[in-house]
């Protein structure tokens, strides 16, 4: 025994250390998140209405360029005028002035002969060429000249210097016949042709849909301007109307400041992780004092700490889409409400009290560290966050959540008036795009709250209330398949259930997990149900067949079957710790009893370890509540009189064996609570068992 308990303790040791060093880097972990937060945040941004008269200065936080839209707009315009115009030939005039030479060649004789040896096909080629030269003719000055060559969309025109007035440039003929048809511009009867072309009066055209083409490629083509915005300027003064351009600065400032903050020096961080760590060590203090069951538990402090991280994240997303250039969302959603899904969430999976030191300390943090107006902020996200964990206690079913959000908009109401009120803007539009902003934002947190409690109730073993009624569907497999195959153990357990909740109650335990976990705790008997006196009806008892020692390990073995059927049924952890620990490591006191008799009455003579329940002992409050209301169930159905004093001596006397055992040794269950319970059980009992009148004879028959 010396080398086990040895071991045993080494390895508890070893437990010990380790869950210290899981709570030191979680520890670690909020605070760099912390520091990271406080760090990189955005330059306060003051809200503004679009065409509204500003109230007060407004100075620049820091240094910045800003888009000069003026300049870049003179700039483009005069690259403009620096094109001119472009000309082309006319198209009908090029038409008409071949249909002309093709009636030449018919009626005068010394043309036909020019053409007499030339192959039809082979004219009809050059034509072809000849024309497509003419219509990609254009003529323009140097820089519209230079433009088109520049981009290769136009690579198909040819273009020549313009005359003017506008008129077909000297030497234009001669490229034509130089490049129009490569290889046979010198032949006899092409030169023919050019000749006749050259002698026409070909009139030039503007080139108005090429013109307009161009002119936006060269607008495109001027880089952005910019001016610069130096760090302690004037942006708006009082007085001054609210332009398009002031809200662009405040965008740009903001970017600025955020790029200023990313190049951050040693001090500046070092400020920071104080700030942080000072915050931390409050809130470890905090959580140890007034919340130890989380802070002694791992997946609620992760659990905490994934929700922080996600809240914050959040505010982040909220704050880019408000204030990021391209968005411009700030005019419009002036209020974020993103506290109050933490608050639900939180309050949900642990409870209204540790709710509320999130809330508030959420809200403090996030409206210091994001562009927002931090009174505004702060007043609305608290009373939004305080008002959701008023709602949100006992929430039963997932569509309660809705309605909570629901309701808290609602509460929302007098505070957007307040704030307008104090504004002046109360009959404003703004007021009417607050009030759908902060709706929005209600419904966005109850679908995500909504979406994220189950995954959030299969990674860290949390029951909330909604997820307990669901197991209470008779419905569900488990227990339809109890009702029916074993009657007798599934009205124990309702009744266990009564009880259990009842003396819940009476402490301030989870009542509805108590009554949830009854309904569950005896599922191991569905493997051998007729062995258990509930279900036998008054048959034969198997037990008369068996040894004393074979019928224990029956009778025990429905703890391990129904830890193996909860698991094959993927009940929750919390429902399988229940089955485990109901009975305890108790005794097996009846066929105990009968192994000693079969021994002569000499207990030394038999093992007593073999009678007992493998364990463990009850770990929680309910375990042990479960555990009172299953013992006292069983006897209280061998009273043959039932009066107070009765009950309160046999729950006494049960209740103070299983405290003698030290089957509570391992709960946090006081003595005190011990004696509610007990009262509470009592009072359970004689409701249930009270004496009915009898009725006569002659009366019940004609019932």
């Amino acid at each position: 025994m010396g080398i086990a308990d040895d071991a045993l303790h080494r390895v508890q040791r070893w437990l010990k250390q380790k869950r210290t060093w899981a709570r030191i880097f979680l520890a670690l972990v909020f605070v760099g998140e912390l520091c990271f937060f406080l760090q990189f945040k955005g330059a306060q941004v003051d809200f503004l209405e679009l065409h509204s008269v500003s109230k007060q200065y407004i100075v620049s936080q820091s240094t910045f360029d800003i888009p000069n839209e003026e300049q870049r707009f003179l700039l483009q315009q005069q690259a403009i005028r620096e094109l001119g115009p472009i000309y082309a030939l006319e198209y009908k005039q090029i038409h008409r002035a071949k249909e002309d030479f093709l009636a030449q060649l018919v009626q005068e004789p010394d043309m036909r002969d020019l053409f007499l040896e030339v192959p039809r096909d082979l004219v009809r080629d050059y034509f072809l060429c000849f024309e497509e030269y003419l219509v990609n003719s254009r003529f323009c000055e140097e820089k519209a000249s230079a433009a088109l060559a520049a981009e290769s969309e136009w690579a198909f025109l040819h273009l020549f210097p313009l005359e003017m007035p506008p008129r077909i440039p000297k030497g234009f003929w001669k490229e034509v016949q130089t490049h129009a048809c490569p290889g046979k511009g010198m032949e006899p009867w092409t030169l023919a042709i050019m000749s006749f072309f050259a002698k026409q009066n070909f009139m030039l055209q503007q080139d108005v849909g090429l013109e307009r083409r161009l002119q936006e490629w060269v607008k495109e083509q001027v880089p952005e301007q910019y001016k610069q915005i130096r760090k302690g300027s004037f942006i708006l003064e009082p007085g001054e109307v609210i332009t398009q351009q002031h809200l662009k600065m405040l965008q740009a400032m903001k970017s600025a400041y955020g790029e200023s903050q990313y190049k951050t020096t040693i001090p500046a961080l070092l400020g920071s992780l104080s700030l942080s760590l000072i915050i931390g060590f409050l809130t470890i203090v905090y959580l140890k004092m007034h919340h130890e069951g989380i802070f002694r538990s791992l997946r609620r402090l992760t659990l905490l700490l994934v929700i922080g991280m996600m809240t914050l994240f959040l505010a982040r997303m909220v704050e880019y889409f408000m204030v990021y250039q391209g968005y411009s969302l700030i005019e419009t959603m002036k209020v974020p409400l993103v506290v109050p899904f933490a608050s639900l969430l939180i309050c949900i999976l642990l409870g209204p009290r540790i709710a509320l030191f999130c809330s508030i300390f959420l809200s403090v943090i996030v409206s210091l560290s994001i562009s927002v107006e931090y009174d505004r902020f702060l007043v609305f996200n608290l009373l939004a966050s305080m008002s959701t964990i008023l709602f949100a206690k006992g929430l039963h079913r997932r569509k309660d959540v809705f309605e909570v959000c629901a309701k808290v908009w609602l509460c929302c109401i007098p505070v957007l008036a307040a704030f307008h009120l104090r504004e002046n803007t109360f009959f404003d539009f703004s007021m009417m795009v607050d009030l759908g902003t902060s709706f929005a934002s209600m419904v966005l947190s109850a679908i995500i709250v909504v979406g994220l409690l189950p995954l959030f109730e299969t990674l860290f073993h949390i029951m909330t209330d909604m997820s307990l009624m669901e197991y209470m569907d008779p419905n569900n497999e488990l227990l339809r398949r109890l009702s029916l195959e074993a009657p007798g153990t599934y009205q124990h357990s309702l009744v266990v259930g009564n009880f259990a909740e009842v003396a819940a109650r009476a402490i301030g335990a989870n009542h509805l997990f108590c009554r949830v976990a009854a309904l569950y705790h005896d599922i191991g008997k569905l493997s051998h149900p007729h062995y258990f006196t509930e279900n036998q009806l008054g048959g034969f008892n198997i037990h008369q067949l068996l040894t004393p020692s074979e019928s224990t390990q029956v009778i025990i073995s429905h703890v391990t079957e129904g830890e193996l059927l909860a698991k094959k049924y993927r009940l929750p952890k919390n429902l399988v710790d229940i089955i485990r620990e109901h009975h305890g490591t108790t005794l097996v006191y009846f066929f105990y009893c009968k192994q000693v008799e079969q021994m002569e009455g000499d207990p030394s003579r038999v093992n007593e370890w073999q009678f007992r329940y493998l364990g463990p002992k009850p770990r929680s409050k309910e375990a042990a509540l479960l555990m009172i209301a299953d013992t006292i169930e069983a006897a209280s159905r061998s009273l043959e009189e039932v009066t107070e004093e009765v009950l309160a001596e046999m729950v006494d006397r049960l209740v103070r064996e299983r405290s003698d055992e030290g089957q509570f040794d391992e709960c946090p269950i006081s003595f005190k609570e011990l004696s509610l319970v007990k009262k509470a059980i009592v009072k359970a009992l004689l409701l249930s068992r009270h004496l009915r009148v009898k009725y006569p004879d002659r009366l019940s028959n004609s019932l």
